[in-house]
């Protein structure tokens, strides 16, 4: 697989060999529950970074979104972790008590769900954690 990066200045293709992931599908969450989808952005050069994530309901009718900008990451996962925090604020201020989180940054998911360490965050996961210890019901996927 050929994946590109790239900046004003240059433009670097690297190999890498493909891992082969089973496709996960979006599926609604329990009845009474929310659904999160988090995403973070980062671009190295730039030092640019970004949160977004959308909830939809139990039938999978969209609720809310939102975005921000991140000046705190300095690091992709640092970006997704950042991502997730925000949405937790603002799933809280909405009202949302039965929740489900979901996001594609495996090694943040295992960190949060403490099946492994990363130093990079580990402060935002210990906010994360106080978050979710007020919530009803919160499941990290």
């Amino acid at each position: 697989m050929d994946y590109v990066m790239s900046n004003s200045r240059d433009t670097q293709v690297h190999q890498e060999t493909p891992v082969t992931t089973p496709i996960r599908r979006w599926t609604k969450p329990e009845q009474g529950k929310v659904k999160v989808n988090v995403d973070g952005s980062f671009v190295i050069h730039g030092r640019y970074a970004g949160a977004g994530w959308v909830i939809r309901d139990d039938q999978g009718a969209y609720c809310l979104s939102g975005s921000s900008r991140l000046t705190q990451a300095s690091s992709p996962i640092q970006a997704d972790a950042l991502a997730l925090l925000h949405a937790i604020e603002a799933i809280w201020c909405r009202g949302y008590r039965n929740v489900t989180i979901e996001g594609d940054c495996k090694a943040l998911f295992d960190s949060i769900n403490l099946r492994s360490r990363d130093i990079r965050i580990e402060n935002i996961i210990v906010n994360i954690h106080s978050w979710a210890d007020i919530f009803s019901h919160i499941l990290f996927s």
